[in-house]
């Protein structure tokens, strides 16, 4: 081979690889798209589940504090490092909260042995969390 072939080889490995990465980011993208647009149709479909009109039949609520407390959900502070004190020190940023962690958390301290998942893709198939809740029930002998 000579060095005009070569040279056009590499180009074109290098454009393949390229393509390659932009299909490989276009299919995150895609994969991040149809997870917010399931969430959002899940919230959608929560609004109107008749499960949860508060009017019906008064519950006990609970803060997200004593969720968090109640599952004992890992509360993570974010360390950085302070270069004028030459240590680490925690960050200002507030801890983030998976939202759809806590919940599966939830259901496992019920005894519910499923995620939250589990839960989303029962309700966009029709059902309601009240039905969930039975369904998935643990078993009282």
């Amino acid at each position: 081979m000579n060095q005009q072939q070569l040279a056009k080889m590499n180009t074109y490995n290098i454009a393949t690889e390229q393509i390659d990465q932009i299909s490989d980011s276009f299919q995150v993208m895609m994969r991040r798209k149809q997870r917010t647009l399931k969430v959002k149709e899940f919230l959608k479909r929560l609004s109107t589940d008749p499960s949860l009109d508060r009017n019906e039949a008064p519950t006990a609520t609970n803060s997200i504090s004593e969720w968090l407390n109640k599952t004992e959900y890992p509360i993570r502070q974010e360390m950085v490092f302070d270069y004028s004190k030459k240590r680490f020190v925690p960050s200002e940023n507030k801890p983030r909260i998976d939202l759809a962690d806590l919940m599966t958390r939830l259901l496992h301290k019920q005894g519910i042995e499923c995620t939250f998942e589990d839960m989303m893709n029962f309700v966009l198939g029709g059902g309601t969390i009240e039905e969930f809740m039975n369904v998935h029930a643990p078993q009282k002998n």
